[in-house]
C-alpha cells in the first residue's frame, strides 16, 4: 500500500451510495488483449481530523478492521506505530523498545490477523531484532534473529506464536553500489536463534525487480499460513517452512508493480500499482481479487474514483480506503459488487 502523508484521530460518517461500473482496460498492447475490470465506488466515508504525524509506510489492519499506521513526528522521530480503531480513536502506541530508541536502524513493521505487531529493526553492524506486542500496546517479547552476515530484510510476516518469514537478499559489499547476487527467503522460530531456509522458490522470482521497485509483498492469512508474493507468483508457506502450495500470478498489464497481498477468508486480495497516471488506458490501482480454492482469478477492481491507499481488506465488508478531499482525511469504505 502506498505511504500517506497523513494520520488520523476522530471521524464523522458521511454515507455515499454510487452504482459501479465495468470497464475493460488492455492487458498487452501487443495482443491487444483486456480485462474487465470493476470500478470501485463509495458507500460510505468518515472525516478524519489530523494530528502532527506523517505516515512513512504501509497501512496495515487486523481482522476487526483496526488500522496500524508507522508515523514519525518531533517527538517520535524514530518512528511509532499506532493503531486507529475503525471509529477513527486511536486505540494504543507501539515504539521502539527502550534498548533500540537511540539508534534504530531500518525498521519495518507487521501486524498479525489477531492483532499482535511486531516491529523489526535492522542495525548496521550490530544485527535484526525483533520485537513483538499485544493489541494493548504493551512489549511482550524482543529477540536477537540469527541473520547470515550481508543479509538485509527487504519484507517480513509473523504469526501470533512469534515464528516469522523473512524475505531478503545477500549482498556484495564490494560493488558499488552494493549488489544483491542471492536471495534469502527462510523462516524463524520465536526464539530467534534457527531458521529454516524455504526451498522450491526460483530465484528469479525473488530477485526480479521492474524500475528499481521490489517486487515481493508478504501476509499471513486466517489458517496460519505465510503468503509470499512475488512479481510471478504466490508462494505459500507454513510455520516450519516448508512450501505448500504455488499460485501463479496474473498481471493485469505488462507495467504492473507488486504492491500488497492480503487473505481474508478463503479470498486473497492482490493490489497491483499499474502507472494509470502515465498511461490513462488503465487504473492507478488494480485489485485481484482471488479465490484460494481454486487459485483463480474471480474479479479485477480499481480505485480511481476513490484512490490508491487500501487500508484494510474484508471478503465480506469489502475495501477501506483512507482518501483525502479538500485538505481533510478520511476512512472510505467501498463494498465487493
Amino acid at each position: 500500500m502506498l505511504p500517506l502523508t497523513t494520520l488520523v484521530a476522530f471521524c464523522v460518517a458521511l454515507p455515499l451510495y454510487v452504482m459501479a461500473q465495468t470497464q475493460q482496460y488492455p492487458t498487452d498492447p501487443a495482443t491487444k488483449k483486456t480485462v474487465d475490470v470493476v470500478e470501485l465506488q463509495s458507500s460510505s466515508r468518515k472525516e478524519i481530523k489530523v494530528p502532527s504525524f506523517s505516515n512513512t509506510g504501509a497501512i496495515l489492519c487486523d481482522s476487526d478492521h483496526n488500522a496500524y499506521f508507522f508515523v514519525r513526528s518531533e517527538v517520535a522521530k524514530y518512528g511509532i506505530v499506532l493503531s486507529i480503531a475503525k471509529s477513527g480513536e486511536v486505540k494504543n502506541t507501539f515504539p521502539l523498545g527502550p534498548s533500540l530508541q537511540d539508534e534504530p536502524g531500518i525498521v519495518l513493521h507487521f501486524v498479525t490477523p489477531s492483532g499482535s505487531v511486531y516491529l523489526l529493526d535492522q542495525l548496521p553492524l550490530k544485527g535484526v531484532y525483533l520485537l513483538s506486542y499485544n493489541r494493548d500496546g504493551h512489549l511482550s517479547h524482543s529477540t536477537s534473529l540469527a541473520i547470515p552476515e550481508h543479509v538485509e530484510v527487504e519484507r517480513f510476516a509473523a504469526s501470533d506464536d512469534g515464528n516469522a518469514v523473512l524475505v531478503g537478499g545477500h549482498y556484495d559489499d564490494g560493488a558499488a553500489p552494493p549488489q544483491k547476487d542471492a536471495p534469502f527467503l527462510a523462516v524463524f522460530d520465536s526464539s530467534g536463534k534457527n531458521f529454516r531456509t524455504v526451498e522450491g522458490v526460483a530465484s528469479q522470482d525473488l530477485l526480479k525487480t521492474q524500475s528499481n521497485y521490489t517486487q515481493q509483498a508478504i501476509s499471513t492469512g486466517d489458517d496460519g499460513m505465510f503468503y509470499v508474493l512475488t512479481l510471478n507468483h504466490v508462494f505459500v508457506i507454513d510455520q516450519a517452512g516448508r512450501k505448500v502450495r504455488e499460485i501463479a500470478v496474473q498481471k493485469p498489464a505488462m507495467e504492473a508493480f507488486v504492491q500488497s497481498i492480503t487473505v481474508s477468508g478463503n479470498k486473497m486480495l492482490i493490489s497491483f500499482y499499474t502507472e494509470g497516471r502515465v498511461n490513462k488506458q488503465r487504473p492507478d490501482l488494480a485489485l485481484q481479487l482471488v479465490d484460494l480454492a481454486n487459485g483463480k482469478i474471480s474479479q479485477t477492481y480499481a480505485s480511481s474514483a476513490i484512490g490508491n491507499s487500501l487500508a484494510c481488506f474484508d471478503y465480506k465488508e469489502g475495501f477501506t480506503f483512507v482518501t483525502m478531499d479538500h485538505g481533510k482525511s478520511y476512512f472510505t469504505q467501498a463494498p465487493i459488487n
